[in-house]
């Protein structure tokens, strides 16, 4: 009996479902949809270079969600959105001084947003 085996490569059009930003874990801004999802439950990014964020991101309720901005001027262009049917919440922190997070995309999350002393958030267009 003659048998066929078709072999093919594994990572061929395998996708694997990203981690999303759980709470007590921090990520570098660099690894948000490389290595971990925009989707905010309860965890931290932390900007790792001044640059325009054109990312998409989801938050649940959770008081963790904090945006980092790390002493880097970073702007964030994507949507910031309730997750589900959760609120929406997000803190602003510097943990090292300096630096300004700008939003200027149409967010959309109904929750609160903290800005934390040394913090400094600005809003622009539809931010």
């Amino acid at each position: 009996m003659n048998s066929l085996f078709l072999v093919m490569p594994y990572a061929q059009n395998c996708w694997a479902a990203l981690p999303t930003i759980i709470s007590n874990t921090t990520y570098q801004t660099s690894a948000v949809g490389v290595s971990v999802s925009a989707v905010f439950e309860g965890g931290t990014i932390q900007v790792d270079q001044a640059t325009i964020y054109t990312t998409n991101f989801t938050l649940n309720n959770s008081n963790g969600n904090t945006i980092d901005n790390n002493g880097f001027n970073a702007t964030f262009s994507g949507v910031f959105s309730n997750g589900g049917v959760d609120s929406g919440v997000i803190n602003f922190i510097d943990g090292s001084g300096g630096g300004t997070i700008t939003l200027t995309g149409n967010n959309t999350y109904t929750g609160s947003t903290t800005i934390a002393s040394g913090a400094t958030l600005a809003l622009t267009g539809d931010g």
